[in-house]
């Protein structure tokens, strides 16, 4: 890492590089998360030795008042080294990344839609309790009786992407419908797809497109639509047409973005947002025939779930590809118990990838 870490300053030392803004800033946002972990690798280094004598201090020691506090350092530096592997784990370019994570209510009707605004929630939860991050809800749509039909939030924080990738996939919840008067179970379902927001990418190259110019290019097959905004936000937003919706006419592809006040920013925020949808497409065809992450979603229904929420007749949250499971499914769904779950995820894709 230390080479490396060289490599980098030395990159951004030189004075050629800043005729390119974006990878400029890019490099740099790179170079300092480097730094970062080279910190906390000292710093488990220094913890590992501080364990080594602690531990013998406490067997030479005939004081036991001293022992809980020698443990409660051990468990603390046990916990560090713990954080710092997972963060070794997140190797890919684009992990350091904010993202957008996209819902949309599947099989299930008004229970879907109720069920994608829970998982909404779940994840603005867990994303603003992370220190640092940012969430914004893009848009959202009501569905017809309750909740939403669909939902974009924008996670703004570095490596919000390599946490949150993993959650692509259908999602299934078993409950007693509040909805149903005869109190019979239910089982719904909502998609979720993540993207990386794409923020100062800065092309793959001194030479490569900065991300101005791939706006532009984008601008120039979008058909552009303006609407009035649904949901919360006060009068102005519900009264004007702040709403924008954007559509790439070569591809289809379809963005709607009502998280602010003023038409100008929603613009800015929808072509970031289809920008990076288009990445996504791209990264598909690419690599079509072989297996990848973010491949075309399953239908949405009964046997495609990469997770389940049963909250009766017993309760437990369990995800199929990790086998990672937990009685706590209030706390899963409050978003505290949700981090358990995506550290099991990190560690299966990327182990087993051979990262």
């Amino acid at each position: 890492m230390r080479e490396e870490l060289q490599a980098m300053q030395t990159q951004l030392n030189a004075e050629s590089l800043w005729s390119n803004p974006s990878q400029a800033i890019a490099l740099q946002k790179r170079c300092t998360a480097l730094q970062q972990m080279v910190t906390s690798y000292q710093a488990v280094v220094d913890d590992t030795e501080t364990a080594r004598e602690l531990l013998t201090m406490a067997e030479t020691d005939t004081d036991d008042e001293l022992l809980p506090e020698i443990m409660g350092d051990i468990a603390a530096a046990h916990r560090r080294a713990q954080a710092l592997q997972l963060r070794l784990l997140m190797t890919d370019d684009d992990d350091i990344q904010g993202c957008y994570v996209e819902l949309r209510a599947g099989a299930g009707g008004t229970e879907s839609c109720d069920w994608t605004s829970m998982l909404a929630r779940m994840y603005e939860r867990w994303a603003s309790a992370q220190p640092g991050w940012r969430v914004k809800t893009l848009q959202e749509t009501k569905g017809d009786s309750a909740g939403l039909k669909s939902a974009t939030l924008q996670v703004e924080g570095e490596y919000a992407y390599a946490w949150l990738r993993y959650e692509a996939g259908i999602h299934r919840l078993v409950r007693v419908s509040p909805f149903d008067a005869s109190a019979k179970r239910h089982t719904s379902f909502a998609s979720v797809q993540v993207l990386p927001s794409g923020a100062d990418h800065g092309g793959s190259g001194a030479d490569g497109p900065t991300k101005e110019d791939e706006l532009a290019a984008i601008a120039k097959d979008v058909k552009m639509e303006f609407m009035r905004a649904q949901g919360a936000g006060g009068q102005h937003v519900n009264k004007t047409e702040s709403a924008v919706r954007l559509t790439h006419l070569p591809t289809g592809v379809t963005v709607l973005c009502q998280a602010e006040r003023s038409q100008h920013q929603n613009r800015a925020l929808a072509f970031l947002l289809l920008r990076a949808k288009l990445a996504q497409l791209a990264a598909q065809e690419a690599a079509k025939g072989r297996a990848q992450e973010h491949g075309k979603l399953p239908d949405n229904a009964w046997g495609s779930q990469i997770r389940s929420y049963v909250l009766h007749p017993y309760q437990i949250v369990k995800d199929s590809r990790t086998g990672h499971d937990s009685p706590h499914a209030e706390s899963v769904l409050d978003g505290e118990g949700l981090g358990s779950f995506l550290e099991a995820q990190l560690v299966h894709f990327r182990r087993n990838a051979g990262r």
